[in-house]
């Protein structure tokens, strides 16, 4: 059987994590579900087994269950799909993914920490655990402004440059390596006491990036839930495919699926024709969002109380509120001009 680690490209260093280490991660993952008797663990796990975690109270019930729970006295979450007597969890089904993510980009910025999993004692179905990164940072619907917690709005107020940058931090970590959020809803993002945001679910990995041209090969039935950013001619918008209204933001009616009050949608995400050629998903559709999502940038940049603050958060934004997303900085970029200026602000 051919591994995950045996199909990757070239090895091409990326911020912290290169390729290489990325791929060898996702194969942990891979080799742990298809050993039902024999599972070797990652090394970082600290959980192996039900008995290892306290179960609280359920918080979810839908396309998954979702538990509060505790670990040696630390707060936790543990998920798990809803049972399906006659399906059970396999390598390449949606837990898989979410693993292969969380293990795959473990340590960076606003990366939940995966503790460990375990399969139930039929072996068919898998409950893994999560740190618990606090409250969501919001709600967003579709037609009321966003409601954002009384925790994110004093932060933004009090330390706005260090909210946008964990913000920024946490987007480019998952971002960067090939992954898009297309559920995308303030109700996805957490944050801790510290100030560290966090997302709640795994995100879809994008065709053409490392992990999922390796996961493509392993298990090409995932396709299902990728995005697909093949280069791809064309004449017209009409050509390019758009993404759901989440992110979007087409304002298609008669959808199960929304985009909130004074969104806009990257012109990738919503079907854009330029030059002959279709506008791809990348990092940078991102970088657009963040800069016209009324809850992230914006959200902070009204609440800032010092002019020079407000300044650069306004830049950033201009920066991040182009067209063509080869214009647009990387998430890497906006994080470093946050840094710059805290390095020439006089300290008081």
């Amino acid at each position: 059987m051919r591994l995950l680690l045996c199909m990757a490209p070239a090895v091409i260093m990326a911020g912290r994590l290169d390729d290489k280490t990325l791929l060898r991660r996702a194969k942990a993952i891979d080799d742990w579900f298809a050993a039902p008797t024999n599972r070797t663990t990652p090394v970082a796990w600290t959980v192996r087994r039900k008995s290892d975690v306290q179960l609280g109270e359920m918080i979810w019930n839908k396309t998954k269950k979702v538990y509060r729970g505790s670990m040696r006295g630390a707060p936790v979450i543990v998920k798990g799909k809803r049972r399906h007597a006659a399906q059970g969890d396999y390598g390449g089904d949606v837990l898989w993914e979410e693993m292969i993510y969380l293990e795959a980009l473990r340590g960076e910025p606003g990366i939940v920490p995966l503790h460990g999993a375990w399969f139930s004692d039929d072996a068919r179905h898998v409950s893994f655990v999560v740190g618990d990164c606090g409250p969501p940072i919001g709600k967003t619907s579709r037609d009321k402004p966003p409601f954002m917690s009384r925790a994110f709005d004093k932060r933004a107020r009090k330390r706005p440059l260090e909210l946008a940058k964990a913000i920024l931090e946490c987007f480019g970590a998952w971002a960067s390596r090939g992954y898009i959020l297309d559920d995308f809803k303030a109700q996805q993002f957490a944050m801790d006491s510290d100030g560290t945001i966090c997302m709640v679910d795994g995100p879809k990995p994008l065709t053409e990036s490392p992990l999922g041209k390796a996961a493509l090969r392993r298990w090409p039935s995932v396709h299902i839930r990728m995005l697909n950013n093949t280069a791809r001619a064309c004449r017209k918008d009409t050509d390019c495919p758009a993404l759901k209204e989440n992110l979007s933001c087409r304002g298609e009616p008669g959808v199960d699926y929304w985009c909130e009050t004074g969104a806009v949608g990257a012109p990738e995400s919503r079907g854009t024709c330029l030059d002959g050629a279709c506008l791809l998903l990348s990092e940078k559709t991102h970088v657009f969002d963040v800069a016209n999502r009324p809850w992230l940038l914006p959200f902070i940049h009204d609440r800032a109380t010092s002019g020079p603050e407000r300044e650069l958060l306004g830049e950033l934004m201009r920066l991040a509120n182009q067209r063509r997303p080869e214009d647009r900085p990387s998430f890497a970029e906006l994080v470093d001009r946050i840094d710059r200026f805290a390095t020439r602000r006089p300290r008081h």
